[in-house]
């Protein structure tokens, strides 16, 4: 999966109506060309009928226990703001031990980047970190 087919999944995952001419301009490139990678996605399960299959699009997931009396959504506005690149990322907030749950592509170089940036936001008591490496 590339810059493209993120930038088509995350398009969709937005607005499942967006046209293939908006996502087109978003990725600069041709209304065909994205024809033609919906098309790809949907063979190769990563979309089914404009519903995104989530479990192909994530590879790492941080498990987050905030400090008392912290904002989840303003921790989570931190943590997407720290990918610094359009990646995808999908973020739950719980009633469980772990207070946010975020999901998240990034290349496996920058994992442990993203770990680092993710530790140095004010809120965060701790973050458990799940590499996922294979689907099952």
């Amino acid at each position: 999966m590339d810059k493209i087919d993120e930038i088509i999944l995350e398009s969709l995952r937005l607005n499942s109506r967006a046209s293939n001419i908006s996502i087109a301009k978003k990725a600069e490139v041709s209304e065909g060309t994205i024809r033609q990678r919906i098309s790809k996605l949907k063979s190769k399960g990563s979309l089914k009928e404009f519903t995104i299959n989530s479990l192909h699009n994530y590879n790492g997931i941080f498990l987050i226990e905030t400090a008392p009396g912290s904002d989840p959504s303003e921790i989570i506005k931190k943590l997407k703001s720290a990918l610094q690149k359009p990646f995808s990322c999908k973020a739950y907030v719980t009633r469980t031990r772990y207070d946010i749950i975020f999901a998240f592509n990034v290349s496996i170089d920058d994992h442990m980047l993203f770990l680092g940036e993710a530790k140095r936001i004010l809120g965060i008591d701790n973050i458990d970190y799940v590499n996922i490496t294979e689907e099952l």
